[in-house]
C-alpha cells in the first residue's frame, strides 16, 4: 500500500508542476505592442495619410516622419503620467492643470518642430481631427 501511496503522490506532482509551467511562461511573454505590431489607431491613421500622398500633399517620407513622431510623443506622454504616479493629489491637479493651459495641438507641434509645413498640418486638419471637442467644432462648422 506504501508504494501506490508514493506512486500516486509522484505522479500528482508531475500533473500539477506540468500544470503550473505553461503558466508561468506565459507571464514572460512578451507584449504585442513591443513586438512593433501597429495598433488599429494607427492604421487608421496611417491609411489617412497615406490618401493625403495619393493626392500629392505628402511624401511617403512625410508619413513615415508624422508617424515617427508620433510615437515619440506617445512615448514621452507615458513618461509623464508615470511621474504623476509619484505626486500627491494636490500636486497632481495643479500639473494638470499647467498641462492643460501650455497643451498646444499635436499638427501645430509639429509645424514649430519642422516637421511638416503649415499647409501639410492644414490639410491633414481636414481629413483627420486631432481632438473629440475640435471634431465636434469642426463638424458644426461644416454644416
Amino acid at each position: 500500500m506504501g508504494k501506490n501511496r508514493k506512486l500516486i503522490s509522484i505522479i500528482i506532482a508531475v500533473l500539477v508542476i506540468s500544470f503550473l509551467f505553461p503558466l508561468g511562461i506565459i507571464g514572460f511573454a512578451e507584449n504585442p505592442e513591443q513586438n512593433n505590431q501597429t495598433s488599429p489607431r494607427e492604421e487608421k491613421m496611417t491609411k489617412a495619410l497615406e490618401s493625403l500622398v495619393e493626392k500629392g500633399v505628402l511624401k511617403s517620407e512625410d508619413v513615415d516622419k508624422i508617424m515617427e513622431y508620433l510615437r515619440t510623443q506617445r512615448e514621452e506622454k507615458k513618461k509623464m503620467f508615470e511621474k504623476m504616479k509619484e505626486m500627491n493629489e494636490e500636486q497632481r491637479k495643479e500639473f494638470i492643470k499647467n498641462y492643460k493651459k501650455d497643451k498646444i495641438d499635436i499638427w501645430d507641434k509639429m509645424v514649430r518642430d519642422k516637421v511638416i509645413t503649415e499647409q501639410q498640418a492644414e490639410e491633414i486638419k481636414k481629413i483627420i481631427p486631432y481632438h473629440k471637442n475640435k471634431d465636434k467644432e469642426y463638424k458644426r462648422n461644416q454644416q
